[in-house]
Protein backbone atom coordinates (compact mmCIF):
# COMPACT_ATOMS: atom_id res chain seq x y z
CA UNK A 1 0.00 0.00 0.00
CA UNK A 2 1.48 3.28 -0.94
CA UNK A 3 0.49 6.42 0.95
CA UNK A 4 -0.24 9.56 -0.97
CA UNK A 5 0.25 13.49 0.08
CA UNK A 6 0.37 16.52 -1.64
CA UNK A 7 3.49 17.71 -2.94
CA UNK A 8 3.87 21.26 -1.79
CA UNK A 9 7.31 22.37 -2.59
CA UNK A 10 8.55 24.90 -0.78
CA UNK A 11 10.84 24.41 2.41
CA UNK A 12 10.66 20.87 3.85
CA UNK A 13 11.41 19.63 7.41
CA UNK A 14 12.65 16.49 8.57
CA UNK A 15 9.43 14.89 8.08
CA UNK A 16 8.61 16.14 4.60
CA UNK A 17 11.53 15.01 3.18
CA UNK A 18 10.72 11.49 4.82
CA UNK A 19 7.35 11.34 3.16
CA UNK A 20 8.71 12.83 -0.17
CA UNK A 21 8.48 9.22 -1.58
CA UNK A 22 4.55 8.92 -1.17
CA UNK A 23 3.85 12.61 -1.98
CA UNK A 24 4.40 11.20 -5.96
CA UNK A 25 2.12 8.33 -5.86
CA UNK A 26 5.36 6.00 -7.31
CA UNK A 27 6.65 2.67 -5.30
CA UNK A 28 8.74 3.18 -2.30
CA UNK A 29 11.95 1.52 -3.28
CA UNK A 30 14.05 2.37 -0.08
CA UNK A 31 15.49 0.41 1.77
CA UNK A 32 18.63 -1.84 2.44
CA UNK A 33 18.88 -5.29 -0.16
CA UNK A 34 20.95 -8.51 -0.43
CA UNK A 35 21.37 -10.21 -3.59
CA UNK A 36 19.43 -13.47 -4.09
CA UNK A 37 21.67 -16.67 -5.34
CA UNK A 38 20.50 -18.16 -8.37
CA UNK A 39 23.06 -20.70 -9.66
CA UNK A 40 24.12 -18.84 -12.68
CA UNK A 41 24.49 -15.90 -10.05
CA UNK A 42 26.94 -18.18 -8.01
CA UNK A 43 28.99 -18.34 -10.90
CA UNK A 44 29.37 -15.12 -11.83
CA UNK A 45 29.24 -13.21 -8.58
CA UNK A 46 31.91 -14.99 -7.15
CA UNK A 47 35.00 -17.15 -8.59
CA UNK A 48 33.86 -16.23 -12.27
CA UNK A 49 33.66 -18.61 -15.01
CA UNK A 50 36.68 -20.17 -17.01
CA UNK A 51 38.88 -17.93 -18.95
CA UNK A 52 37.96 -18.46 -22.24
CA UNK A 53 34.07 -18.77 -21.64
CA UNK A 54 32.09 -16.46 -23.12
CA UNK A 55 28.94 -18.57 -23.26
CA UNK A 56 25.61 -16.80 -23.72
CA UNK A 57 27.49 -13.46 -24.56
CA UNK A 58 26.86 -11.58 -27.85
CA UNK A 59 30.37 -10.62 -27.88
CA UNK A 60 31.76 -8.94 -32.06
CA UNK A 61 35.26 -10.03 -33.11
CA UNK A 62 36.37 -7.01 -31.51
CA UNK A 63 34.96 -7.94 -27.90
CA UNK A 64 36.76 -11.50 -28.23
CA UNK A 65 39.90 -9.94 -28.73
CA UNK A 66 39.38 -7.94 -25.86
CA UNK A 67 38.21 -10.21 -23.85
CA UNK A 68 41.25 -12.69 -25.05
CA UNK A 69 43.95 -10.28 -23.66
CA UNK A 70 42.80 -10.31 -20.12
CA UNK A 71 44.65 -12.21 -17.69
CA UNK A 72 43.51 -12.08 -13.90
CA UNK A 73 47.12 -11.26 -12.52
CA UNK A 74 46.00 -7.59 -13.70
CA UNK A 75 43.46 -7.60 -10.95
CA UNK A 76 46.73 -7.88 -8.24
CA UNK A 77 48.07 -4.95 -9.95
CA UNK A 78 48.08 -1.42 -6.95
CA UNK A 79 46.03 0.34 -9.17
CA UNK A 80 43.06 -2.21 -9.71
CA UNK A 81 43.22 -3.18 -6.37
CA UNK A 82 40.53 -0.80 -5.55
CA UNK A 83 39.22 0.05 -8.78
CA UNK A 84 35.43 0.33 -8.98
CA UNK A 85 33.33 -1.81 -11.04
CA UNK A 86 30.80 -0.45 -13.60
CA UNK A 87 27.41 0.24 -13.74
CA UNK A 88 26.68 -3.01 -15.80
CA UNK A 89 28.97 -5.26 -13.23
CA UNK A 90 28.70 -3.74 -9.83
CA UNK A 91 24.50 -4.13 -9.70
CA UNK A 92 25.43 -7.93 -9.94
CA UNK A 93 27.73 -7.59 -6.71
CA UNK A 94 27.70 -10.16 -3.70
CA UNK A 95 27.53 -7.59 -1.56
CA UNK A 96 24.79 -5.75 0.11
CA UNK A 97 23.30 -2.23 -0.73
CA UNK A 98 20.77 0.08 -0.03
CA UNK A 99 18.28 2.44 -2.11
CA UNK A 100 17.60 6.15 -0.81
CA UNK A 101 14.68 7.99 -2.79
CA UNK A 102 13.65 11.28 -3.30
CA UNK A 103 11.28 12.99 -5.65
CA UNK A 104 14.38 14.08 -8.16
CA UNK A 105 16.64 11.58 -7.35
CA UNK A 106 17.13 8.20 -6.61
CA UNK A 107 20.89 7.27 -4.87
CA UNK A 108 22.15 3.65 -5.04
CA UNK A 109 24.97 3.17 -1.98
CA UNK A 110 26.88 0.17 -2.32
CA UNK A 111 28.98 -2.02 0.18
CA UNK A 112 31.00 -2.72 -2.37
CA UNK A 113 34.30 -0.07 -2.86
CA UNK A 114 31.62 2.31 -1.10
CA UNK A 115 30.38 3.28 -4.40
CA UNK A 116 27.55 5.22 -5.02
CA UNK A 117 25.05 5.76 -8.39
CA UNK A 118 23.08 8.76 -8.44
CA UNK A 119 20.18 8.86 -10.98
CA UNK A 120 18.75 11.82 -11.75
CA UNK A 121 14.71 12.11 -11.80
CA UNK A 122 14.24 16.08 -12.56
CA UNK A 123 14.40 15.50 -16.48
CA UNK A 124 17.87 16.44 -17.54
CA UNK A 125 19.50 15.03 -20.52
CA UNK A 126 22.88 13.16 -20.58
CA UNK A 127 26.05 15.10 -21.48
CA UNK A 128 26.97 15.37 -24.86
CA UNK A 129 28.91 11.80 -26.55
CA UNK A 130 31.88 13.15 -25.56
CA UNK A 131 31.85 14.50 -22.64
CA UNK A 132 34.13 13.12 -19.82
CA UNK A 133 33.36 8.72 -18.76
CA UNK A 134 33.35 8.63 -15.20
CA UNK A 135 33.34 5.25 -13.16
CA UNK A 136 30.00 5.31 -12.68
CA UNK A 137 28.61 7.26 -15.48
CA UNK A 138 25.69 9.59 -15.93
CA UNK A 139 22.41 8.38 -15.27
CA UNK A 140 19.00 9.41 -15.79
CA UNK A 141 15.45 7.92 -15.13
CA UNK A 142 11.75 8.14 -14.99
CA UNK A 143 8.59 6.01 -13.89
CA UNK A 144 6.36 3.72 -16.22
CA UNK A 145 4.10 2.47 -14.06
CA UNK A 146 5.47 0.74 -11.11
CA UNK A 147 8.95 0.75 -12.57
CA UNK A 148 11.81 2.69 -12.31
CA UNK A 149 13.82 2.91 -15.50
CA UNK A 150 17.08 4.03 -15.56
CA UNK A 151 19.15 4.76 -18.64
CA UNK A 152 22.84 5.13 -17.74
CA UNK A 153 25.48 6.22 -20.70
CA UNK A 154 29.54 8.09 -19.66
CA UNK A 155 31.10 5.03 -18.06
CA UNK A 156 34.17 3.68 -18.61
CA UNK A 157 35.20 0.94 -20.29
CA UNK A 158 34.93 -2.19 -18.20
CA UNK A 159 33.92 -5.87 -17.44
CA UNK A 160 30.46 -7.55 -17.84
CA UNK A 161 32.07 -10.56 -16.53
CA UNK A 162 35.02 -11.72 -14.03
CA UNK A 163 36.97 -13.40 -16.83
CA UNK A 164 37.48 -10.56 -19.00
CA UNK A 165 34.65 -10.03 -21.03
CA UNK A 166 34.37 -6.38 -22.02
CA UNK A 167 32.15 -3.35 -22.51
CA UNK A 168 33.53 -0.14 -24.02
CA UNK A 169 33.07 3.17 -22.87
CA UNK A 170 30.33 3.52 -25.62
CA UNK A 171 27.99 1.35 -24.11
CA UNK A 172 24.87 2.08 -23.21
CA UNK A 173 22.89 0.80 -20.45
CA UNK A 174 19.34 0.56 -19.46
CA UNK A 175 17.71 -1.11 -16.34
CA UNK A 176 13.93 -1.64 -15.28
CA UNK A 177 13.97 -1.99 -11.18
CA UNK A 178 10.56 -3.38 -9.96
CA UNK A 179 9.72 -4.31 -6.21
CA UNK A 180 7.19 -6.94 -5.65
CA UNK A 181 6.54 -6.71 -1.82
CA UNK A 182 10.06 -7.99 -0.02
CA UNK A 183 12.07 -8.56 -3.68
CA UNK A 184 13.49 -6.37 -6.31
CA UNK A 185 14.03 -7.39 -9.90
CA UNK A 186 15.77 -5.58 -11.90
CA UNK A 187 16.41 -6.02 -15.63
CA UNK A 188 19.46 -4.95 -17.12
CA UNK A 189 19.89 -4.23 -21.05
CA UNK A 190 23.30 -3.45 -22.42
CA UNK A 191 24.24 -1.58 -25.20
CA UNK A 192 27.56 -1.46 -26.80
CA UNK A 193 28.49 -0.64 -31.02
CA UNK A 194 32.27 -1.27 -30.01
CA UNK A 195 32.41 -5.30 -28.76
CA UNK A 196 28.41 -6.32 -29.20
CA UNK A 197 26.57 -7.45 -31.92
CA UNK A 198 22.98 -7.05 -30.22
CA UNK A 199 22.12 -5.88 -26.44
CA UNK A 200 22.37 -8.08 -24.15
CA UNK A 201 19.63 -8.69 -21.10
CA UNK A 202 19.45 -10.44 -17.97
CA UNK A 203 17.31 -10.30 -15.01
CA UNK A 204 18.61 -10.20 -11.58
CA UNK A 205 17.06 -10.32 -7.97
CA UNK A 206 17.73 -8.98 -4.49
CA UNK A 207 15.71 -9.33 -1.32
CA UNK A 208 15.09 -6.21 0.97
CA UNK A 209 16.44 -6.74 4.98
CA UNK A 210 14.45 -4.57 7.21
CA UNK A 211 17.46 -2.35 9.40
CA UNK A 212 20.19 -3.80 7.14
CA UNK A 213 23.58 -1.95 7.83
CA UNK A 214 25.71 -1.18 4.99
CA UNK A 215 29.59 -1.95 6.40
CA UNK A 216 32.05 -0.08 5.50
CA UNK A 217 34.70 -0.97 3.33
CA UNK A 218 37.52 1.92 2.38
CA UNK A 219 39.69 1.27 -0.18
CA UNK A 220 41.50 4.18 -2.55
CA UNK A 221 41.83 4.41 -6.24
CA UNK A 222 45.69 4.24 -6.48
CA UNK A 223 47.05 6.16 -9.64
CA UNK A 224 49.38 3.48 -11.90
CA UNK A 225 52.63 2.84 -11.59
Amino acid sequence: MIAVLLWSGGCQTGDDRSNAVAALEVPDLRGGLVPIFEPEDRLYRFEGPELGDFSGLPLNEAGFAKAREYTPDTQYLPENQCKPHSPPYIMRSALRWEILQEPEVVTLKMESFEQVRTIYLDGREHPPPDARRTFMGHSVGHWEGQTLVVDTTHFEEGYIRRNGAPHSDRAHLVERFTRDGDFLLIMITLADPVYLTQPFTRVIAHRYVPDLEIRPYPCEVRPPI
